[in-house]
C-alpha cells in the first residue's frame, strides 16, 4: 500500500446539520505557462455526429428481359411456321402431281396418269371400295367393276377410263390425243362423283391427309 492509495476525510460541525463528513479534494493543478504567454485554451469538445442511416442496397438479380414490343418470339415462330405451311403444301401437292401426270411424258404416260388419279381417289375410301393394298394390284377391269357399284355417272366414266388404260397397258399402239383427253374427262367426273358421296368433314380430312404429299405408288 502506498500513500496515494489512502483517502482522508474529516468531520465538520455544521450548526444545521451537526457533524458532517467532509471529503477533502485538492484543487486541480494550474497549467504552467511561460511569462508573457496566455494559457492555452482547452480544445473544443468533439461532437460525435451519427452517420445517416440509409436503406440497404438491394442485390441485383438476373432477370430475363421482356420481349420487345412488335417482335415475335423465335420459338413461337418455329412452331407456327410449319403449322401454317402444312395446309398450303398438302393442298398444292395433288395439284402439282395431277399437272405432271396430265402434261408429262407421251400419250401412254398421260393416259395412265388419268387412271392413277382415280386410284388415288379410291384409296381414300377403303371401306366403300377397296383397300390401298388391293388397289396396288388393281387392273383397269377391276377398277371398272369397283366404279360400277356407284352406277350412273360413275359406271359410264369408269368404262371410258378403263378402255384407255387397257390401250396404254396392253396395246401395241399409243392412244390418241382424243383418248387421253376423254380419259382425263372421265377421271374428273369420277373424282367429283366420289367426293359427293362423302360429307364435308370427310372431304376436309381427305384434303389435309398426309398421303396427299406423295400419292399412291401405282
Amino acid at each position: 500500500m502506498h500513500a496515494r492509495d489512502v483517502r482522508v476525510w474529516v468531520d465538520v460541525w455544521l450548526p444545521d446539520q451537526g457533524w458532517t463528513a467532509y471529503h477533502l479534494i485538492p484543487p486541480p493543478p494550474e497549467p504552467r505557462t511561460e511569462p508573457g504567454l496566455s494559457p492555452p485554451r482547452p480544445p473544443p469538445p468533439t461532437q460525435i455526429v451519427a452517420a445517416p442511416r440509409t436503406a440497404p442496397t438491394p442485390i441485383p438479380t438476373r432477370t430475363r428481359p421482356p420481349p420487345e414490343p412488335g417482335r415475335f418470339p423465335l420459338w413461337a415462330f418455329a412452331i407456327a411456321a410449319p403449322v401454317a405451311l402444312y395446309p398450303m403444301v398438302v393442298l398444292a401437292a395433288p395439284v402439282l402431281r395431277r399437272r405432271r401426270r396430265r402434261r408429262g411424258g407421251d400419250h401412254r404416260d398421260r393416259g395412265l396418269g388419268a387412271w392413277h388419279e382415280v386410284l388415288d381417289e379410291l384409296a381414300y375410301r377403303p371401306a366403300r371400295h377397296a383397300t390401298p393394298a388391293q388397289l396396288r394390284t388393281a387392273t383397269p377391269a377391276t377398277t371398272r367393276r369397283l366404279l360400277a357399284r356407284g352406277g350412273g355417272e360413275l359406271e359410264a366414266a369408269g368404262a371410258v377410263l378403263a378402255r384407255t388404260a387397257e390401250i396404254c397397258l396392253y396395246a401395241t399402239r399409243l392412244p390418241s390425243a382424243d383418248d387421253v383427253e376423254r380419259a382425263w374427262r372421265a377421271a374428273y367426273l369420277i373424282r367429283r362423283g366420289l367426293r359427293r358421296q362423302s360429307g364435308p368433314s370427310a372431304r376436309m380430312r381427305r384434303h389435309l391427309s398426309p398421303t396427299n404429299l406423295r400419292g399412291g405408288r401405282w
